[in-house]
């Protein structure tokens, strides 16, 4: 025990309301703890506790590559069956290939409100323990959650409108979902400031509404109108999205 050093995060209570079944209602604590100073490629023994009672010990392993990068993308499962999310699951340690990222472009879930839906979900990265995920608030985390409040909690997310990291040689900015123009303005904006910071070969934004779409009815007219040019701007490379529930490759 006295080779752990111990970490002060955070933790709330939060509550998932939104089903009709009352049983089915749940209150959980959501943890969240800020680690810095890791190495590379150095796998970590962790537990987490009140300083009384603590969790079995577990471990992660830091990847953070200085060159390539493969990642994998996932997104709308909107799913609370764990048959879906093992699915998933096993076609990425199939395919014979060591992933390092992942990112999952919105609508993880069905209903952000019901407790049911996130652990289906969040299993399913739980058994992807030493691959860094990136998300993305679609819609659908929105149901039962308007504000995103639990989806920036439970993703752990650094602003729930929009963030940036660079992993390696790749620069990946992401934005999420919303109705309002205004937000999309500034978000639009941000991306054509913050990608200029980067000395990263490749740009990757991954967004939840997609600009070049199939589904007439997915309410992406705006985006469709204003994002190209920022992301023109931006010099992004490739652009990441859900939402439309169909598989659709563009070159522009």
């Amino acid at each position: 025990e006295g080779a752990f050093k111990d970490y002060k995060g955070e933790s709330s209570r939060e509550y998932f309301s939104k089903s009709s079944v009352a049983a089915n209602n749940k209150v959980a604590r959501v943890n969240k703890v800020k680690i810095e100073g890791l190495k590379t490629n150095t796998e970590y023994v962790y537990r987490v506790g009140d300083g009384k009672t603590w969790s079995e010990i577990d471990t992660f392993k830091t990847s953070r590559p200085q060159g390539d990068v493969n990642m994998f993308l996932v997104g709308d499962t909107q799913a609370a069956d764990t048959g879906v999310m093992e699915s998933i699951n096993q076609s990425l340690k199939a395919d014979g290939r060591e992933y390092s990222l992942g990112i999952q472009t919105g609508d993880l879930i069905e209903n952000a409100g019901l407790y049911e839906d996130w652990m289906g979900g969040l299993n399913l990265f739980q058994a992807m323990n030493d691959i860094d995920m990136l998300h993305v608030i679609g819609n659908h985390e929105l149901f039962g959650d308007s504000y995103g409040d639990l989806s920036e909690k439970l993703f752990a997310l650094s602003n729930k409108k929009y963030y940036s990291v660079e992993y390696g040689n790749v620069y990946v900015a992401t934005i999420s979902y919303t109705d309002n123009k205004a937000e999309y303005d500034e978000a639009f904006k941000w991306l054509e400031e913050d990608a200029k910071k980067t000395d990263c070969q490749w740009k990757i934004l991954a967004m939840h509404q997609p600009a070049y779409y199939t589904n007439p009815n997915g309410g992406n007219g705006y985006v469709h109108d204003n994002l190209p040019a920022s992301a023109e701007k931006a010099g992004i490379d490739f652009v990441f999205s859900g939402h439309d529930h169909a598989l659709s490759l563009i070159h522009i």
